[in-house]
């Protein structure tokens, strides 16, 4: 080959060369242009969280077919973008998608294949559920990533009847806010998941609801606050309403299902005393019946799924409050984990529309019924400890409030045990009612004295009841004795007797404290058993079978102290105060053993002060000898006995009347 062509070939190849490099610095120089535009959006970003919610890191997780789980509520870390610098963008990428999974999304990366078993991911980023928790000295509660809601609640110095902390609540309860929206229909928060940051101290956690593209930059957050010590939890919710007003309407609605938990060892008593109950504004506490669905037209201060011993309540504060929607309470009984369920449903909270935010404050009280601490939440929140008595009501929380709590707290306070703190109390009770025992005592004396002038009254009127009537009346008008006056000191302890029928088994401080037998003075003993059932019972209870028999001893030897002053054809009315007993063994040996322990007590200390007052302070002979000298004196007409005796002298002739005209038709 002569040197002329290997110069031409030559001189060929170097201008090849030269446009090769030519084309490579140019793609070099876009593809460094490139990484430069990405570095300086990632700069600009105000936030790094908003990094992982951008349109083009969602378009890239779709396009590489990957599903991208929520796992911890820790900050984004990216790669230093300094770093990013010769380095080819598909790298980049994948190094930015590694970080989100590791720091903050899951580290499960799954592709996906078209199949009938597999949903494809085209427009939405699967989260998995997470938690966090927040905690105090009384309170341990867990959050849920589905929708923010209380999964768990955990009363830390209190335990349920088999030694474990009391769970109040559980991920089985429902609880959401709705509201209208003018691009994306109802917004749930059940149905959105949530980001969470944790405080250092545990006390509080920022949710923050993930909105979709079409929210338009509108935001939901929810703030849950604990104090360090304490059964309350601040909920705060802020709406930022974004670029085009997203929320549409002009209010908030709020549906809470509370699956009350069982915690006690008889869950029929537990059951007994748990209720749905709602305050309305300027009213008092009242509650939904067993089975019931209320439509309420009303504002509320708070309302309560309330359990024997335990209670959550929700109200609002700083303005916000709650008003119409529609209450019901359930029993499933197949289900024995579960006492009852409350519902609150489509309650409404004011929306003020077209503001930039709006925020929305709740208390939660997760606390035991405690009348003291109940109290001190006002708004008359001491009422979930009572219970709403139908009749008379105010005349049974005085009695409870005014007498028997602060007579309990003051024993409480001299660190007696609590079954010397109840035999303290039925003592103090029955003294202080001690003189009202002693005047039906003495009526009762006085009606067994006049009862032989009262049997030949019978004898000598035999058969003609008017006649009879009328001469007892005219014996009583002539003795001064009032045969009513027996009952009504019984009428009058009534009240007190019915009181104590729901205090004891409602105070918290008897829950798990044990006296003699009873392991468990909140509850019934049990320490006869049986290997079958005897009407739904296999126990016998012992302080129920004292009370009985204690009943059977006063109904003997009220028996034997009266005799039979009944009238005729009624003699068999005497027998009742011994049936009596034998029916509340039944009845009351499943009843709580700190009831019936007082009961017991009670009738006990009855037969006694029935036994002092007939030995030492009623004396027949002198009450005879003065029934004798009233008989003698005269007395003035116009008085009680002589109008009730003309009134009923009136009564007769008019039935007598009507009796003969029946006759002449």
């Amino acid at each position: 080959m002569d040197s002329s062509r290997m110069q031409s070939i030559g001189l060929i190849l170097l201008m090849g060369l030269g446009f090769l490099l030519v084309l490579q610095m140019n793609e070099q120089e876009l593809e460094e242009n490139d990484q430069e535009a990405v570095k300086q959006e990632i700069l600009d970003a105000k936030e790094i969280e908003e990094v992982s919610n951008t349109l083009s890191i969602a378009d890239t997780m779709i396009n590489d077919t990957l599903v991208l789980t929520v796992k911890d509520a820790e900050p984004l870390s990216f790669p230093n973008t300094d770093s990013l610098a010769g380095e080819d963008l598909s790298d980049w990428r994948a190094s930015i998608i590694d970080s989100i999974s590791t720091a903050y999304l899951a580290t499960s990366v799954t592709e996906m294949t078209p199949s009938e078993d597999v949903v494809q991911v085209q427009e939405e980023v699967v989260f998995e559920e997470s938690f966090a928790v927040i905690e105090n000295d009384d309170l341990r509660i867990t959050l849920s990533s589905k929708g923010g809601q209380i999964a768990n609640v955990v009363l830390k110095n209190y335990k349920d009847h088999l030694g474990n902390p009391v769970q109040i609540t559980s991920d089985q309860s429902r609880f959401r806010f709705s509201i209208d929206t003018k691009t994306l229909g109802e917004f749930a928060t059940n149905e959105t998941p949530f980001d969470f940051s944790v405080s250092e101290d545990s006390l509080s956690v920022i949710a923050k609801a993930i909105m979709p593209e079409e929210a338009n930059n509108a935001g939901f957050s929810m703030v849950f606050r604990l104090s360090s010590k304490g059964y309350t939890l601040q909920h705060n919710v802020l709406f930022d309403n974004g670029d085009n007003e997203l929320y549409a309407t002009d209010n908030l609605r709020m549906d809470w299902q509370q699956v009350m938990l069982s915690q006690e060892k008889d869950i029929t008593e537990e059951r007994r005393r748990s209720w749905l109950l709602y305050k309305e504004k300027g009213e008092s506490m009242d509650l939904v019946s067993d089975g019931d669905t209320e439509e309420m037209e009303s504002s509320y201060d708070w309302l309560s799924a309330k359990q024997q011993f335990f209670n959550i309540t929700l109200r609002g504060t700083k303005g916000t409050s709650f008003k119409d929607g529609k209450l019901s309470l359930d029993i499933p009984e197949a289900d024995e984990s579960i006492v009852k369920v409350a519902t609150f449903e489509n309650i409404q909270l004011d929306f003020i529309r077209g503001a930039d935010s709006v925020a929305y404050d709740f208390e939660w009280i997760f606390a035991p019924n405690d009348f003291s601490l109940m109290t001190g939440y006002g708004q008359d929140m001491e009422r979930i400890t009572r219970p709403k008595f139908w009749f008379v009501n105010w005349m049974f929380n005085f009695i409870l409030d005014h007498l028997f709590t602060p007579l309990f707290v003051w024993l409480e306070g001299m660190n007696l045990g609590y079954g010397l703190i109840i035999l303290i109390m039925t003592v103090l009770i029955k003294m202080a009612l001690s003189p009202l025992t002693f005047k039906s005592y003495q009526s009762q004396a006085k009606m067994r004295v006049l009862k032989p002038e009262m049997d030949e009254i019978k004898e000598k009127y035999e058969g003609d009841q008017s006649k009879i009537s009328q001469a007892t009346m005219e014996l009583y008008r002539r003795t001064g004795v009032n045969p009513m006056s027996g009952c009504l000191p019984m009428v009058v302890q009534m009240p007190f007797l019915l009181a104590m029928f729901y205090f004891f088994p409602s105070a918290i401080e008897l829950r798990g404290e044990s006296f003699l037998w009873a392991n468990d003075l909140s509850t019934y003993d049990d320490l006869i058993q049986f290997p079958f059932s005897i009407l739904g019972s296999s126990h016998l209870s012992l302080f129920t079978l004292l009370f009985s028999l204690s009943s059977l001893g006063t109904a003997w030897v009220n028996l034997k102290t009266q005799g039979n002053n009944m009238q005729a054809g009624m003699e068999f009315m005497k027998y009742l105060p011994f049936i009596f007993p034998v029916v509340m063994l039944f009845i009351f040996n499943s009843f709580p053993a700190g009831l019936t322990y007082y009961y017991f007590l009670s009738t006990t200390f009855t037969l006694v002060q029935q036994l002092v007052i007939k030995q030492f302070f009623v004396d027949e002979d002198k009450i005879r000898a003065q029934l004798k000298a009233k008989k003698a004196k005269p007395r003035k007409k116009g008085g009680f006995w002589d109008r009730l005796q003309e009134a009923q002298k009136k009564q007769m002739e008019e039935m007598e009347k009507k009796n003969k005209k029946g006759k002449k038709k």
